[in-house]
């Protein structure tokens, strides 16, 4: 469509994109996965279309964008006026949202602002670590860890790079997962890059402690033969209640994973 795009990336710097003071890119001892809360003001207003993963451990969109296009794995936003001045973000790292526990003085300070934030369902986060057969997987492996679900409807959302599709299942379930290595850095980058987090299905709960298995295929004859050495790498699994964010008050989002927030004052 002879579009002009840009892809941010920490060792190739683009003059066009520029991070968020509040989300880098470089969060010190990782790379952050890409969404909204990524960019700057000044970024995303030199844009008129965005397009981000459709995983639904993503941040919420601006309220200048539109959603007008919607594959499997994407999804393309339209910019249809200026980005907010008084948006915000927690110290969210490398994740979607920041856990704004209110056993924390600072966080009681902030929520006592007058203002609103955008919240996500309660989230259940399984961690990179905890995959009992280790995150890196070849032709023909597989690896297990457990999420702790109450009974409900949950969307899941995957960090993964591989340059062959994957299967995650659990009693009852399973899902195909496309090959992707999009955003993937050198091997030489010595932070952490658990890559983007990507839809991964709609999990129907029971209620209780349910055991999820990321699976690759064996290899073909033509890799047996050529001895092919690709790998698979996957990070966290997020189950999301499939229920919408939320905007509430500031004082309402106690112990609430916060998106976004407005405030007369911000940190």
């Amino acid at each position: 469509m002879g579009a002009d795009t840009h892809v941010p990336l920490v060792e190739f710097p683009d003059d066009a994109v520029s991070p968020s003071a509040e989300k880098p890119f470089d969060t010190g001892d990782a790379y952050s996965p890409i969404d909204f809360d990524s960019f700057s003001r000044g970024t995303l207003d030199r844009f008129p279309y965005v397009i981000t993963s459709r995983a639904a451990w993503n941040s919420q969109p601006p309220p200048n964008f539109k959603r007008v296009k919607v594959t499997p794995s994407y999804v393309l936003w339209k910019r249809i006026g200026e980005t907010p001045e008084d948006r915000h973000v927690l110290l969210e790292g490398t994740e979607a949202a920041a856990f704004a526990g209110c056993a924390s003085p600072e966080v009681r300070i902030l929520l006592a602002n007058t203002g609103q934030a955008g919240v996500f369902p309660d989230a259940v986060i399984g961690q990179k670590g905890d995959w009992d057969n280790g995150s890196v997987l070849e032709t023909d492996s597989e690896t297990s860890q457990s999420l702790r679900l109450p009974a409900g409807s949950w969307n899941l959302s995957l960090q993964y790079f591989s340059p062959f599709d994957l299967t995650l299942s659990a009693p009852g379930f399973s899902e195909t997962l496309e090959a992707a290595l999009d955003g993937q850095r050198p091997n030489t980058i010595s932070l952490g890059n658990n890559g983007q987090f990507w839809p991964a299905g709609r999990f129907e709960s029971e209620g209780g402690k349910v055991e999820f298995t990321v699976e690759t295929a064996g290899a073909s004859a033509l890799q047996s033969l050529s001895g092919y050495d690709g790998k698979a790498y996957v990070g966290e699994l997020v189950a999301v209640p499939a229920e919408p964010h939320r905007t509430v008050p500031l004082s309402q989002a106690c112990d609430s994973w916060i998106d976004w927030y407005e405030a007369d004052e911000a940190p």
